[in-house]
């Protein structure tokens, strides 16, 4: 997941509304138009992200003459269904993952948007569609680099970290984010598997055509597994992720390096030095490693017949195109972490005199990425793999590895329901990505 305020904090009311509205979701009148001539935008940016971004659209604004109104929430999954049910969608939404858009293009939700992305300037992984030469349904507005481990560049130096990888008690863990709790340790068992099998093996998992039990999958796990002890594992499943960061840079760290996305870097406590290294450049891993790079990102779609699809258009163009991109990175209030392009156009020197910033951004330009994988599936799959995560941890080490075959089993169980509901035509909320690296 992939901004520093996502995923979001959501009951698990709320979530299961999630999954039983997105199989219904033919049930409003999308077509209800909104009232005046005003573009509306939903997405989860708030604070000084919001403050940026209203920046953007303020400028956008001045020079298209087309006013937006913008409504930034914290609870943006359930406030978008609650409108696309009532049949009053935003004219535009920015949802926090690929998986989620392709949803509502699969029940014909969204508009096309083939005319006003530059398909040029982007990496096809950063513009949705229901298949790999289809039409577009939506655009990366902002991305995110994962795979990196940062550190306190002032306390180690490059030279220490593979040794303090070796150690469970040095690593800033957290499993915890509400209903959505145990996302972390996915990310750390798509990139151990990245690493570990390379980009073949983790599309065909990611793409469905892998089983979890599968024993490539079960060598993440057990990797995963082996660097927490039982006492890393309790901490990490008693901590929030928005903490874990943060003692590195206590008085008396705790711990000295965490494996998270790029986004997390602007929750960090200023000032620091907070640096980040490739996680394959740490691990231990046997196999051959992958080059690919794995990113995720904020992707913005255009809701039809809302009754401004020619200005929301406009505003997707504006959005999508280098001159939008670098006035959010211009416009960003100084202190706070620039967004990342996903458009190859825009120039790494849009983050300033900032190395690390400028670092991320070039990687993100690599000709070889993946999707985060369970951004990309169904949610009903993820959701499973979130909860599984947790009980992997939960279990005494003595019995976690014994325990494993299990636990994946159960996962397999839902991956084949996910894929027989799909071939019975009733479901589930969303497709399997057909491709998640490029």
């Amino acid at each position: 997941m992939s901004t520093a305020t996502r995923p979001r904090n959501v009951t698990a009311a709320v979530l299961g509304l999630w999954l039983v509205l997105l199989c219904a979701l033919g049930t409003g009148d999308a077509g209800a138009q909104q009232s005046g001539g005003t573009i509306r935008v939903l997405a989860s940016w708030t604070g000084p992200e919001e403050d940026a971004f209203r920046q953007v659209l303020d400028a956008f604004t001045k020079k298209h003459h087309i006013r937006v109104e913008y409504q930034g929430t914290t609870a943006l999954r359930e406030v978008l269904l609650s409108d696309v049910r009532s049949g009053t969608p935003p004219d535009i939404a920015v949802l926090p993952s690929s998986g989620e858009l392709t949803a509502y293009a699969q029940k014909d939700y969204l508009a096309k948007l083939d005319e006003v992305v530059p398909r040029s300037e982007y990496n096809p992984l950063w513009t949705p569609r229901l298949t790999e030469n289809g039409p577009i349904y939506g655009v990366a507005v902002k991305a995110d680099l994962k795979g990196i481990v940062w550190y306190d560049s002032a306390r180690h130096r490059s030279g220490d970290l593979p040794a303090l990888a070796a150690d469970s008690r040095q690593w800033c863990v957290g499993m915890g984010d509400g209903a959505t709790s145990g996302w972390p340790g996915t990310d750390w068992i798509e990139d151990i598997l990245l690493r570990q099998q390379g980009k073949q093996v983790y599309e065909q998992w990611a793409e469905s055509e892998l089983a979890w039990d599968d024993p490539r999958v079960a060598e993440a796990w057990r990797t995963w597994g082996e660097l927490f002890s039982g006492a890393a594992a309790r901490t990490a499943l008693r901590t929030d992720f928005r903490a874990a960061g943060k003692k590195l840079f206590a008085k008396r760290p705790s711990c000295a390096l965490e494996h998270q996305g790029s986004f997390i870097r602007g929750s960090y406590p200023g000032p620091h030095q907070a640096r980040f290294a490739y996680s394959a450049d740490l691990l231990r891993l046997s196999g051959s490693p992958s080059a690919a790079h794995e990113v995720s990102g904020d992707f913005a779609a255009l809701f039809k017949n809302t009754g401004h699809t020619g200005q929301a258009l406009e505003l997707m163009r504006y959005l999508a195109q280098v001159d939008g991109q670098r006035t959010w990175a211009e416009h960003t209030p100084p202190g706070s972490a620039k967004p990342f392009s996903a458009n190859s156009k825009v120039p790494v020197s849009v983050q300033g005199n900032d190395k690390v910033a400028q670092s991320i951004a070039r990687t993100l330009k690599s000709s070889s990425l993946c999707l985060d994988a369970s951004d990309a599936m169904p949610p009903r799959m993820r959701l499973a793999f979130q909860r599984a995560v947790l009980k992997f941890l939960s279990y005494p080490d003595a019995e976690r590895q014994q325990r494993l075959g299990g636990l994946l089993g159960s996962l397999e169980k839902v991956h084949q329901s996910t894929e027989h509901s799909q071939g019975q035509g009733q479901g589930p909320d969303q497709p399997w990505p057909s491709t998640v690296c490029h």
